[in-house]
């Protein structure tokens, strides 16, 4: 069994290769381009100082890009946090501080109310999706351009933390749950399975 969600891209890449592996309204990805394009990330939050360990925070409604980074940040080791779309800057200031968040990756809608977060706490910097980042962020396909699309994926200890998501903080701040590689790996394997998702039949 796969014990890390950074590994899962990978082995599908090998045994799936040019199957078409996400379909978003602007985008039809195989499983080799994922691969690739995630390897890019990696290589690229390495190249920027982002080591295993460190927290990097998505920020976006769903998309190619947010599939792309969340294995791009698993491979190189550091730790998911995925944000509600739903907080409010204010809350997403919170939660970045509380995890500790170096990086956050989203979409310009999201970024363009928190640019101030850089510098101001722990946030180092933000990237954008899309063609035309605002000042303060770097491009997301900026940060891409001219990476190696092969990466050699960390050696992760099954135990070791992988996300941190938090809570919805109904009765005050939210709480960042916090989920090893293991677990993680180990829902995703349980969820295929009740739902009967095969390489051959998906259930509807």
């Amino acid at each position: 069994m796969i014990e890390s969600p950074a590994h899962i891209l990978p082995v599908a890449a090998r045994t799936y290769g040019n199957k078409v592996a996400l379909v978003t309204e602007d985008a039809q990805l195989s499983f080799d381009e994922l691969e690739q394009r995630s390897n890019q990330l990696a290589n690229a939050l390495v190249a920027i100082g982002i080591r295993p360990g460190d927290r990097v925070s998505l920020y976006s409604p769903n998309c190619w890009e947010w599939v792309v980074s969340y294995h791009g940040v698993l491979k190189t080791g550091a730790v998911v946090n995925p944000v509600n779309v739903m907080l409010t800057p204010e809350e997403v200031e919170f939660v970045a501080n509380d995890c500790g968040a170096k990086l956050i990756i989203g979409s310009r809608e999201k970024l363009e109310p928190i640019v101030n977060l850089v510098g101001s706490g722990t946030v180092e910097a933000l990237v954008c999706f899309g063609d035309d980042a605002p000042q303060g962020t770097t491009g997301f396909a900026e940060l891409l351009d001219g990476q190696p699309t092969h990466f050699t994926v960390a050696d992760i200890d099954p135990a070791t933390l992988s996300t941190i998501a938090y809570t919805s903080g109904t009765t005050g701040h939210p709480k960042g749950a916090m989920q090893s590689h293991l677990s993680v790996a180990m829902n995703i394997a349980m969820t295929a399975l009740m739902h009967g998702r095969t390489s051959t039949a998906t259930s509807s």
